[in-house]
């Protein structure tokens, strides 16, 4: 009797949209090196008048502001995709197993509300910027069209992160432990809950970030000043 080789299980569909979105996303981190290497090559020419003419490029720091900025959005959303985010597993060696996978859920949610919050917030910069027809001083380019390049640079890096921590919260779901492998079911639970926590303090701001931000200074002000002054 012949045996029958075991065949891997196919991939799940949030695994083949990470690896779609990856490959998707790489000609914008190209855009965004290339966009550094013309900002370097600007400062290095001013350098280089300075030196022989006794002159600069007019308005330096504008064109480095605007284009590296821009420059620098557009490598986001590749390295997001391909997971470069600095991580810091000093613990790793005991965080193990579910618990580890949870953990991974929750860096991924604070990830993604940060992104959405920055987006957020900076599309309400960029609209500004657009009603006040705000320009740069010298060389009088206006801001609001790089504003707005980067805020749709930083919701694409959001776009890839959701689907990055949806998967995460799949794989954490079905993750079965190994035979033998250390269980440590309480700190899952507590780690799960206070992850939620945060989270929800974290969607809180995301939604009445004015609220949040108040609420965040009255705390500083009770923390700076626990007793009020006297007369």
């Amino acid at each position: 009797m012949t045996e029958v080789a075991a065949q891997p299980a196919p991939a799940h569909f949030l695994d083949h949209t990470e690896r779609w979105l990856e490959r998707s996303v790489r000609p914008l981190a190209s855009v965004g090196v290339l966009g550094m290497l013309i900002a370097a090559g600007v400062t290095v020419a001013d350098v280089l008048m300075r030196w022989l003419a006794g002159t600069g490029v007019l308005g330096l720091n504008e064109i480095i502001s605007m284009v590296f900025g821009v420059a620098i959005a557009a490598c986001l959303p590749a390295g997001t995709a391909g997971g470069v985010h600095l991580k810091i597993d000093i613990f790793a060696r005991w965080i193990t197993g579910r618990l580890a996978a949870w953990l991974d859920v929750f860096g991924s949610l604070l990830l993604l509300i940060f992104f959405a919050m920055l987006t957020q917030r900076l599309f309400i910069f960029a609209q500004t910027l657009q009603a006040q027809v705000r320009t740069t001083v010298l060389l009088g380019w206006p801001m609001a069209p790089f504003m707005f390049v980067f805020v749709a640079l930083l919701a694409i890096t959001t776009v890839v992160q959701a689907t990055i921590a949806i998967n995460k919260i799949r794989q954490a779901a079905a993750y079965v432990e190994a035979l033998g492998a250390k269980s440590y079911p309480v700190a899952t639970a507590v780690a799960v809950v206070l992850a939620i926590i945060i989270v929800t303090l974290g969607a809180y701001a995301l939604f009445d970030f004015a609220g949040m931000a108040d609420w965040a200074h009255r705390c500083g002000c009770v923390h700076a000043h626990p007793h009020p002054p006297g007369r």
